[in-house]
Parts: C-alpha cells; structure tokens; sequence
C-alpha cells in the first residue's frame, strides 16, 4: 500500500492511474488536492531526499527519486542547510552495506 506512513514517494503518474482505476467515482480536482496536500507533507519530502524508492499503487518498486527531486525535496524540507544534509545522506548511503 502506498497511502501510509512513513510516506513513500510515490510513482511518477500516479494520479492518472488512480483515475483509470476509480474512473468517475473519483472527483479529479479533488484528487489532486489531496496529491498535492500529501506530497507536500515533510515526511514524504524527506522521503524523496533521501532516495527512498517510489512505490506503485500496490506498493511495488516504481525507480528513485533523481538528483534534481532530491535537491528540490531537501531544498523544502531543510531550506538552507539542504546541500549539507543531502551530504550527509550521501555519504551513509556510500558506506550502508
């Protein structure tokens, strides 16, 4: 499942697959509020940060977030201090096992 928390960075296009699949028993506009509100969270922009795998509707692998989202991500969620941390997630990510 994707909808839960800790937030996943969800698959790029996710919202036209979740019309395809609701069809007209979900009201688009109000979809992409709650997509917005939801991706705009901290979590989920740390999530992205940190290059957690996207994740389809049924919660499979959907790739990674690139360099330039994880830059605009930490850029939102830590501000100033963004290029800093993004080192410091680079560098556990190079000596995780």
């Amino acid at each position: 499942m994707v909808f839960c928390v800790p937030r996943p960075p969800l698959a790029i296009g996710v919202r036209e697959r979740i019309l395809e699949v609701a069809g007209d028993a979900v009201d688009s506009a109000q979809l992409g509020r709650f997509l917005s509100w939801w991706t705009q969270r901290s979590d989920y922009l740390d999530a992205i940060a940190h290059g957690e795998p996207r994740r389809n509707l049924d919660g499979s692998p959907a790739g990674e977030p690139d360099e330039a989202q994880r830059r605009q991500a930490a850029g939102e969620v830590y501000g100033h201090r963004a290029a800093t941390v993004l080192e410091r997630i680079e560098a556990r990510r190079e000596t995780a096992p």
